[in-house]
């Protein structure tokens, strides 16, 4: 497994856990680096349902500006918002918060013939195809 399908996999565990406790703003960061990693595994339409996500609950989010989450990793803007966002939450504390709250091994163990990205759009309840 590539780590970019681990950091999404990771990311996005956690931005369920924090959906399912309804920690919205936790969950929306989370969401990001989600985003960012499914774009970083090819899977722009995952990324783009996690902007949807976060634009239903924040609609002024800075992700409201563009188009696509593909078009907002491309500006300075956005890139320095994500660099802030992995310094304070590096995919070595993602991992130790996800142990923490129980959620599972890092990486989970994927179900048989499910993609990193299939699992993780499952998470986000969602679908992809070809991921």
């Amino acid at each position: 497994m590539h780590d970019h399908d681990t950091r999404l996999l990771v990311y996005a565990q956690l931005a369920a856990v924090c959906q399912s406790r309804g920690q919205l703003a936790p969950r929306d960061r989370f969401l990001v680096l989600t985003g960012m990693a499914a774009l970083q595994a090819g899977l722009p339409t995952l990324a783009e349902r996690c902007r949807e996500m976060i634009l239903q609950h924040n609609p002024h989010h800075l992700l409201h500006r563009f188009s696509s989450f593909q078009m907002a990793a491309t500006t300075a803007d956005f890139q320095a918002f994500v660099r802030q966002l992995d310094r304070n939450h590096p995919y070595e504390r993602a991992e130790y918060l996800l142990l923490g709250l129980g959620g599972g091994p890092v990486p989970p163990n994927l179900p048989p013939g499910e993609s990193p990205g299939e699992y993780a759009a499952r998470l986000l309840g969602s679908s992809i195809s070809g991921g």
